[in-house]
């Protein structure tokens, strides 16, 4: 019997995401991966967490997909108050939070992000995590090549790219070693859509094919015989019976 499962999409809303590598731009795209896995969703529980610099549970595991579309329309880069991208604490989030209200001995986390984590270490994260039995799998938002990070002012005008210290714009790039080493640490998998197409099916595909495998697994441990416990309250049964026969050809 199929339970649902619980995950929680984790989704990068850093200044990076902002970069137009990906039409029309990466957090844009990446919000489409995520409303077409709503879509795909059938009894699971489902949660996201907005992280930057640091992360916090936006919206908690439910069942209602269309409060999860309504906290998704609201997520940009003034979210998360802490600047920066840290993906580790992104995954630690998720994991007390799991460990708190998941009642599946299998949890799910999905990584929208393009992998320029700069705080903390989010490999090692992810070893603590797959002690906890938890599988990350990771969509890639991003080219290799990169882009310049735009920025904004109050009215959503355009003002320049993003520079540093020495007044160079800095060119934002896709991080794919980061961001498949976090899924190998957790038995998951890593997908690249920096194509600009959508690969959240295959990703919900992988995680319904695990699961099936799991159901089966299960349903192998309870093909287990039983008979011994009837036939010893049989037994029991005769002997008493005969007991009682022979008690009475006495008297």
């Amino acid at each position: 019997e199929r339970s649902g499962q619980d995950i929680y999409i984790a989704l990068d809303v850093s200044t990076s995401m902002l970069a137009e590598d990906i039409k029309p731009s990466r957090l844009v795209h990446a919000k489409r991966e995520i409303l077409g896995l709503i879509d795909e969703l059938k009894g699971d529980r489902i949660g996201i967490i907005a992280f930057a610099g640091d992360a916090f549970v936006q919206c908690p595991l439910t069942f209602d997909y269309n409060a999860l579309r309504l906290f998704l329309e609201t997520l940009d880069p003034t979210s998360v108050g802490t600047p920066g991208t840290d993906i580790a604490t992104a995954i630690k989030t998720a994991r007390l939070s799991f460990k708190r209200v998941s009642q599946t001995n299998k949890p799910i986390l999905v990584i929208l992000s393009d992998g320029e984590s700069f705080e903390n270490d989010p490999v090692e994260s992810a070893k603590v995590a797959s002690k906890d039995n938890i599988s990350i799998y990771t969509i890639g938002i991003g080219t290799p090549k990169g882009e310049p990070i735009p920025q904004f002012n109050a009215t959503n005008t355009l003002t320049g790219y993003k520079k540093d210290k020495n007044n160079e714009v800095i060119l934002s790039q896709l991080n794919e070693d980061i961001l498949k080493a976090i899924s190998q640490e957790t038995d998951g998998k890593y997908f690249n859509s920096n194509l600009g197409s959508l690969v959240i099916d295959n990703v919900y595909k992988d995680i319904s094919l695990n699961e099936n495998r799991r159901l089966e697994e299960q349903l192998l441990k309870f093909h287990k015989d039983r008979y011994q416990w009837p036939l010893a309250l049989a037994f029991i049964l005769l002997l008493c019976d005969s007991l009682l026969i022979d008690r009475k050809r006495k008297q």
